[in-house]
């Protein structure tokens, strides 16, 4: 953007320049100086060397359409720049909710039946966490799926699960009771009689350790 700017100040100066021969040349048919030639033309050199820099920035984000982002003033590039700077905002928010979310699935994972190792409710919900994970790092990077969204921001059937395997204590008999239904609807009666009943933990060390 600085480049921009920088580049915006010198055509102005380059223009003023310029504008102030035309009448000469006009009129005296006088020929503008050498130095406005070559300055007009460094900063061509400057345009065609920033043009290329930020359509091949553009192109390396992947941004859809880079390849058909008009570039033929500083006004395009200034727009093509603050596009860049939208998507890479977006891109590390976006990343930063794939890992939540998978942070999160890894934890469905190490959810335990105290009676069985094979409890079904519970292998079954396990393998649909896994597949989801999949889903997850297989999506796009700056293009989250919605489930890894909801999963970052508390609002999914799993974080529901977690809450009441982890810490049910900490949760207000509201909470607790929204969070058992949420689990029943998505999971299954069986599951969540289990998990009401605290018969499904964490065998995560730091949730081990606080029971």
């Amino acid at each position: 953007e600085h480049e921009v700017e920088s580049l915006a100040g010198e055509f102005a100066r380059v223009g003023a320049a310029l504008t102030e021969s035309i009448n000469p040349l006009r009129i005296d048919g006088i020929v503008p100086s050498e130095q406005i030639a070559s300055e007009l033309d460094a900063a061509r050199r400057r345009f065609i060397a920033l043009r290329t820099s930020v359509l091949s920035l553009a192109a390396g984000l992947e941004m859809p359409g880079a390849g058909t982002f008009p570039a033929a003033n500083l006004r395009d590039l200034s727009s093509v720049l603050a596009g860049v700077e939208r998507f890479e905002i977006e891109g590390s928010e976006a990343a930063r909710a794939r890992k939540h979310a998978l942070e999160i699935l890894g934890r469905v994972a190490q959810l335990a039946s105290k009676d069985s190792s094979d409890f079904p409710p519970l292998v079954e919900c396990q393998q649909k966490a896994r597949d989801l994970a999949q889903a997850i790092e297989a999506s796009p990077q700056t293009k989250p799926l919605p489930d890894a969204l909801a999963l970052a921001e508390g609002d999914h059937p799993y974080n529901a699960l977690l809450a009441l395997a982890e810490s049910d204590s900490g949760l207000s008999d509201e909470a607790w009771a929204h969070a058992l239904e949420v689990v029943r609807t998505h999971f299954g009666k069986q599951l969540s009689v289990a998990v009401a009943r605290s018969k499904i933990v964490s065998t995560a060390p730091s949730h081990a350790s606080a029971r």
